[in-house]
């Protein structure tokens, strides 16, 4: 009887065991992960994630604690890409170079943040320049540095999210009708983002 019982049970188990292990994979590919190594950090010392998409008012304030250099941060975003701050807190100076007026993140990084995996690599003190891994809307903005935005939006409309971004941001001062023109080279996954639809409201003409 027993022996009758067990290749059923085993299997009951193991047919569990695949479905919640392919249902949290499911989750975890719906998720960010952020790895980053940080030279010349002591241990202890904190390291913030920061929400600055002005265009996104997305809750994300997060912090971790640097161990052996290494920090890492986890969550999951509600839209494709968040435009983020990541860095150390510092004093900010009075004009007289010793009084302190404010502490923020005076030592940080631009990070465009997507549910993938992320990994950074930097040192104290030079942030600013540390290499991001893993984001294709990062590897957009850092080419659409060296670009015209308008030249950069045609030639790679679709690649990542920077391209509907730059183009909300830019849509008042370039006005309705190249904004219209280069909306259109979007995809309709690009135009359903938040970026997509806040192009769409100040067009007028009900495109989504």
């Amino acid at each position: 009887m027993t022996k009758k019982l067990t290749t059923p049970l085993l299997f009951i188990c193991l047919l569990t065991f695949t479905f919640c292990t392919s249902k949290q994979y499911a989750v975890s590919s719906q998720s960010y992960r952020i790895t980053g190594t940080v030279t010349g950090v002591e241990d202890g010392t904190w390291i913030y994630l920061r929400n600055a998409d002005r265009f996104n008012n997305f809750p994300l304030a997060d912090s971790v604690q640097v161990k052996k250099e290494r920090f890492e941060f986890r969550g999951r975003l509600v839209d494709k890409v968040l435009f983020t701050i990541l860095g150390f807190k510092g004093p900010v100076y009075a004009t007289d170079g010793k009084t302190v007026r404010d502490i923020r993140l005076t030592d940080a990084t631009m990070l465009w943040l997507e549910n993938s995996e992320i990994t950074i690599q930097a040192e104290k003190g030079n942030m600013p320049h540390a290499r991001i891994e893993g984001s294709l809307t990062q590897q957009d903005f850092q080419l659409q540095i060296s670009t015209p935005t308008k030249a950069f939006i045609r030639s790679n409309p679709n690649t990542s999210y920077y391209g509907v971004f730059a183009l909300n941001s830019y849509k008042e001062s370039w006005g309705k009708e190249v904004t219209s023109e280069l909306y259109q080279l979007l995809s309709e996954e690009k135009k359903n983002t938040i970026y997509g639809r806040q192009i769409a409201d100040y067009l007028g003409n009900g495109q989504n």
